[in-house]
């Protein structure tokens, strides 16, 4: 955690120069700084979301974690980070779902009463992996 703190103070520090460089005026600049900051602040929280992890068998594991937006994608940075601590040399993923008892939000307005939450669940299973080389043309 000591790490993500640095890193975190980094990157408000980086947002803050860069967004104060290009101003006409110090409001802007202070505008711009404070947006940024808000950005990493947010981008900060999704990353330390509270993910579940529980053990289905020998190198296979289940994650979850509970999101109030419209599903954009089964996807997400902090199951990401989760699955590469469980499996440092590399992961499948066995199954991806979102569920909710009632219907997905459409539209971040949908949201705004907090009616727009679901669990985002991973089946993931440890396994060795080689790393693809870099690609600009995507993976070969």
């Amino acid at each position: 955690m000591p790490g993500m703190v640095n890193t975190l103070k980094t990157a408000l520090l980086v947002s803050a120069l860069t967004s104060m460089v290009g101003c006409s005026t110090i409001g802007d600049g202070i505008d711009s700084a404070g947006s940024g900051m808000i950005k990493v602040a947010e981008a900060y929280g999704q990353a330390t979301s509270k993910v579940n992890i529980e053990e289905l068998a020998e190198k296979k594991f289940k994650l979850t974690t509970h999101y109030n937006e419209p599903v954009a994608s089964l996807d997400s940075w902090t199951m990401r980070i989760e699955a590469r601590e469980l499996c440092p040399e590399g992961y499948i993923y066995l199954n991806r779902l979102a569920s909710k008892q009632s219907a997905f939000g459409v539209s971040s307005v949908d949201c705004v009463g907090g009616s727009c939450g679901y669990k985002l669940e991973w089946q993931i299973e440890c396994r060795k992996l080689t790393e693809e080389p870099f690609s600009f043309f995507g993976k070969t």
